[in-house]
């Protein structure tokens, strides 16, 4: 058995070498979007973070299949939060401009689990929601060197079925930089 294993390895390796992966990463900023209880949106939990690690391979060009882990969290006051987690893959599609530099669009969807608390005198909530999440972006690319790249853009995120106790916490758009490297 293991001499199979080590042979089917062995065949293996000269196909994941030459199957042009990738790995970036990148930070967002922005608004959370949705609708909140009055004695909610006074407090201002509106400011959103995200922080996303993309492991993906080159189909050609243009294309690119991808797969991501993403945390999102809620900037709020001390009384409340909303964080959570966010899995799943997409499609980008590059358009070069200039050399070493190309506008990207992606498409993604997967799912989220997210954690929202806030306490004050009159009220109390603590929920976890799990759902589907579906997303696109708009920025731009500029290739440092043939493995390594910088990028910055728009992202839009929708969450669908993230309403608590009257809160919705729909969607995120938010500006986003990052770098990814090819091997």
């Amino acid at each position: 058995m293991m001499k199979k294993t080590l042979l089917l390895i062995a065949l293996c390796l000269p196909m994941v070498a030459n199957a042009n992966w990738f790995v970036g990463g990148d930070f967002a900023t922005g608004e959370q979007g949705g609708t909140l209880l009055p004695s909610l949106n006074a407090k201002g939990l509106h400011r959103s973070h995200t922080f996303r690690i993309n492991v993906g391979k080159t189909m050609d060009d243009h294309w690119q299949r991808y797969g991501y882990v993403q945390r999102h969290s809620t900037q709020s006051k001390k009384d409340q939060t909303l964080k959570g987690w966010q899995v799943g893959g997409g499609m980008r599609y590059q358009y070069p401009l200039a050399t070493n530099w190309a506008l990207v669009t992606h498409v993604d969807a997967g799912l989220y689990r997210s954690h929202y608390s806030y306490s004050d005198k009159e009220l109390s909530l603590d929920e976890t929601t799990i759902g589907l999440v579906a997303g696109t972006q708009l920025g731009v690319t500029y290739s440092v060197s043939e493995r390594f790249s910088l990028n910055t853009g728009w992202r839009y995120q929708r969450r669908f079925g993230l309403d608590l106790d009257g809160n919705s916490f729909k969607n995120d758009s938010t500006l986003y930089m990052g770098a990814s490297y090819s091997f």
